[in-house]
């Protein structure tokens, strides 16, 4: 594989970090709406959707951060093996920066979603 197809690869893996995050905030945000929909009306389906809602963040939250934490073991494995390759080195640094801020995020959409009581 050349170097520059590799480095493509490289870049592109250092974005799944943030798509990892994107993809946690956009089933958060429809499993909400849904369980917040389906506790309406004269025969709810969901009686306790705070429960619920802290259930499927809980459970997002732990995968999110499962997939992060498969992110950064690939980057710091990348980063051992680049000893003298600066493009190397660089790129594995910012997908091991990427990957931290994503589960920061993931952290700071996680608490108000499975803490603050839901306005159902």
């Amino acid at each position: 594989m050349s170097a520059r197809r590799r480095h493509i690869r490289e870049f592109i893996e250092a974005l799944a970090g943030p798509a990892v995050f994107l993809s946690f905030f956009g089933i958060v945000y429809v499993l909400i709406s849904v369980a917040c929909s389906l506790s309406v009306g004269n025969d709810p389906l969901v009686a306790e959707p705070a429960a619920v809602i802290a259930g499927m963040v809980l459970g997002l939250t732990l995968v999110a951060f499962l997939l992060l934490a498969i992110v950064c073991i690939d980057a710091s494995r990348r980063l051992v093996e680049a000893e003298n390759d600066k493009e190397d080195t660089f790129l594995a640094k910012v997908t091991l920066a990427l990957a931290a801020l994503s589960g920061l995020a993931v952290l700071w959409t996680a608490l108000p979603a499975a803490t603050v009581s839901s306005v159902c």
